[in-house]
């Protein structure tokens, strides 16, 4: 073989060589980045973040967030909030319920007392219902109006009208005494009653009452007994006399109907009137009437006699 065809035959088998080289090259290639996914590991497309993602973990599209996610744990898309979840985390809403947004507002009451209004004129007091009870037993019941008279340092009278409405109502009963106390506006009325073995009686009434913090009156009457009543009688009276707390107090009752102790199933026992409902006017009357006719029966003898007299010395 020639030189020549010696040297074409070696050019050719080195182009076959070369291009048999860069065929083998361009089909194993390997590109530049290598991704290495974790096991059984679904990766979704996240944008501008940096994801660590623990084994079996679902993350779904999550924008602007840095996230750490627990196993076993899936998140669902939150926009602009950085959340830490507890692992196998399990929210349970009760069923049926209803959540209502409510508006407390808190109201500051009033500590000052109301100051009470007296009156220039007397009125009928509106009929209270006061009871004292001892293991559900009545031990006083007491129906009543209740009217202070008060004179005050202008020597003006005045008058106050017990609100039934606005009076607490309590007290204490004992074997032979008993006490009823009323308050009201800073004020009270305190009756004591007595029993003995036949009877019993209001005994001693204490009124202090509160006007203003520069006007108040306070009085204490005592050994009254008043209403005086069998035992295990009520007592009824419509007019009673004032009681006298001072001289520049009184406390008048009307429309009174009362029994304290031995009550039977918590009812009034029988009725009683009081002495001073009795009109002792006509009474009165009633006599005088009797003693002029008396007196004019004495007189009309007397003269008769006289002029029977003057008929026999003629």
């Amino acid at each position: 073989m020639d030189r020549v065809s010696l040297l074409s035959t070696i050019l050719l088998l080195y182009g076959l060589l070369y291009i048999n080289d860069a065929y083998s090259e361009n089909t194993f290639a390997q590109p530049s980045n290598t991704t290495t996914p974790a096991p059984n590991t679904t990766t979704t497309h996240v944008t501008s973040n940096t994801t660590t993602l623990a084994p079996n973990t679902t993350t779904t599209h999550v924008t602007s967030n840095t996230t750490t996610l627990a196993p076993n744990t899936t998140t669902t898309h939150i926009t602009s909030n950085t959340t830490t979840l507890a692992p196998n985390t399990t929210t349970t809403l009760a069923p049926n319920t209803t959540t209502t947004h409510s508006v407390t507002t808190t109201k500051t009451a009033s500590t000052t007392t109301p100051t009470p209004t007296l009156e220039p004129k007397p009125s009928p007091p509106e009929t209270g219902n006061y009871t004292v009870k001892i293991k559900n037993e009545f031990c006083i019941e007491a129906l009543m109006g209740l009217e202070l008279e008060l004179t005050n340092s202008t020597k003006t009278q005045q008058y106050f009208n017990i609100v039934p409405s606005q009076i607490n109502s309590n007290g204490t009963c004992e074997k032979s005494k008993a006490n009823l106390n009323l308050t009201f506006a800073n004020s009270y009325i305190n009756f004591v009653f007595a029993q003995d073995d036949n009877s019993y009686y209001l005994d001693n009434v204490t009124v202090y009452f509160n006007l203003t913090r520069s006007e108040s009156w306070y009085g204490n009457a005592t050994n009254q007994k008043l209403l005086k009543t069998e035992n295990g009688y009520s007592v009824k009276c419509k007019n009673t006399p004032k009681i006298q707390l001072g001289d520049t107090m009184n406390l008048v009752m009307t429309n009174v109907k009362l029994q304290v102790f031995n009550f039977k199933d918590n009812s009034f026992g029988k009725e009683t009137t009081c002495k001073y409902d009795h009109n002792f006017g006509l009474m009165i009357a009633g006599i005088v009437i009797v003693v002029i006719v008396v007196l004019g029966v004495i007189i009309y003898f007397i003269w008769h006699k006289r002029k029977s007299s003057g008929y026999q010395r003629i």
